[in-house]
């Protein structure tokens, strides 16, 4: 049970650290910078899908799965679709 409570209190603050981390982010339009700088790196998507694969790869290996989404998803998806790309 002690462990079960310390594995869901780690969640938890990975969770609240992201969500205040997305608005500071918010707060500095970080994530329409790094759009407008996605969409004028090429016209192609096929060309900027693979530029934040090899992003998220090389993130993958320093940080762990689970806040990388939570940190990466407000900034990737204005990029994804700003591109055409359907978001489901």
């Amino acid at each position: 049970m002690h462990r079960a409570v310390r594995t869901i209190s780690i969640v938890m603050i990975l969770i609240g650290f992201a969500a205040s981390f997305g608005y500071i982010l918010t707060l500095m339009e970080i994530p329409m910078k790094i759009t407008t700088a996605f969409l004028t790196l090429s016209d192609n998507r096929y060309v900027i899908l693979m530029c934040i694969n090899v992003m998220l790869l090389l993130l993958g290996t320093v940080m762990d799965m689970a806040p990388l989404i939570l940190i990466l998803t407000p900034i990737l998806l204005p990029v994804i679709i700003g591109i055409g790309v359907d978001p489901v």
